[in-house]
């Protein structure tokens, strides 16, 4: 008997040295026996003692405090007066500036676009990059949990807290990079209104952004309701109106560039025993040659895309006891972005009449030298940009 009880005292006091850091649940319900404190127990104890027969010990779960969570992380801060003396309309205008963030999708982004506007912490990819607002997950835009900055009230901002240091091990993999964390206004009480008009020194691509915020304090300051009112319209400008972005640049191969472009041509590029011609106006056929030849797609791409924006955003809190705030938030965006790309290119193959009408008779004689089965048909590889539609 002795040495049954000293068994299950030692096992008890096993039991309390690791219940700090652990989840456990036992098979046996009845009151353990008192123990001696964690402390009293030998290093080597746990090899040596065994649960009971019928107490099972289970572990569904556990996490061990580390020095990371307690060190100092580094982290910039942007504070609303510097957001306010840049001059800067959308949220991302001014993060990109930061050496910490690399430029991703931006609301002038044409290719990839699709009018959002995204944060890319050290270049990792805005999947890794975890936006915070208030300190807690805000809305995605896609399935990716990706934020979009331009759903943030600018004109709210207290402060962004960027956290550079990788801190998946608190928040997930979604914060591979870092954190990027936007503190709205709390406790705003008054009247604040602005616009701003900027144009560059092209004389194109004006920006107008008008926005209102009005917020009160009740009940003795336990409560605040705030309610923000902000339009934004921007126009586009397209590649062809500048010097450097006119014409689709392409590596030559010693370090340098020259003009470039698509093989897919506003005619026909076709390619026959590994011979590349393509189609004149007239049906008639010419040596293709990439240097000269190749489709300049840039100049009606967007290097600044139109935007109009209109969001309204309402958030008030209260303080019901020391213990216990309630809060509420809304917004209600909507964003319109245009993008636009060179005409779509076709290629595929396709069986060549010899004989059609829309041929010149060199290009008739030229078919008909490969039509080897005499079927009247010569299938060939066809590149052709579709500028008609």
């Amino acid at each position: 008997m002795r040495l049954d009880f000293r068994a299950r005292l030692l096992a008890s006091s096993l039991l309390l040295g690791i219940a700090g850091p652990a989840w456990a649940q036992t098979a046996d319900t009845t009151p353990a026996e008192p123990a001696a404190p964690a402390s009293a127990v030998a290093p080597d104890a746990a090899g040596q003692a065994e649960p009971a027969d019928g107490d099972t010990i289970v572990v569904t779960g556990s996490r061990l405090g580390g020095e990371s969570l307690r060190q100092a992380s580094p982290i910039s801060v942007v504070s609303a007066k510097e957001i306010a003396l840049s001059g800067q309309i959308n949220v991302e205008s001014v993060l990109k500036d930061l050496p910490q963030l690399i430029p991703s999708t931006t609301a002038a982004s044409n290719n990839p676009g699709g009018g959002v506007a995204t944060a890319d912490l050290r270049g990792l990819g805005s999947t890794r990059t975890l936006v915070l607002v208030n300190n807690r997950r805000y809305v995605a835009y896609d399935s990716n949990q990706v934020v979009d900055l331009n759903t943030i009230p600018a004109a709210l901002i207290e402060r962004v807290d960027i956290v550079t240091g990788g801190r998946s091990a608190v928040y997930g993999s979604d914060a591979i990079s870092g954190v990027v964390n936007f503190v709205m206004k709390k406790d705003f009480s008054g009247v604040a209104a602005g616009a701003n008009y900027r144009i560059n020194e092209a004389g194109d691509g004006g920006t107008f952004n008008g926005n209102l915020l009005l917020g009160g304090n009740f009940e003795d300051g336990r409560g605040n309701a705030t309610i923000y009112f902000d339009y934004t319209k921007r126009n586009g400008i397209l590649q062809s109106a500048r010097d450097y972005s006119r014409q689709a640049l392409v590596d030559d191969g010693a370090g340098g560039l020259i003009a470039g472009g698509s093989g897919s041509i506003e005619g026909t590029r076709f390619a026959l025993g590994g011979v590349n011609r393509k189609f004149e106006t007239d049906g008639s056929y010419t040596p293709y040659n990439a240097s000269t030849d190749a489709y300049n797609y840039a100049p009606s791409n967007y290097l600044q895309v139109p935007q109009q924006r209109f969001l309204m955003s309402a958030q008030t809190h209260y303080e019901v006891s020391p213990a216990l705030n309630v809060y509420a938030e809304g917004q209600l965006i909507n964003n319109r972005v245009k993008n636009q790309l060179a005409p779509t290119p076709f290629t595929g193959s396709v069986a060549l009449d010899v004989d059609s009408s829309f041929l010149s008779p060199s290009s008739q004689a030229l078919l008909r030298g490969r039509d080897t089965d005499g079927d009247g048909y010569v299938t060939s590889t066809i590149y052709r940009r579709l500028t008609e539609v």
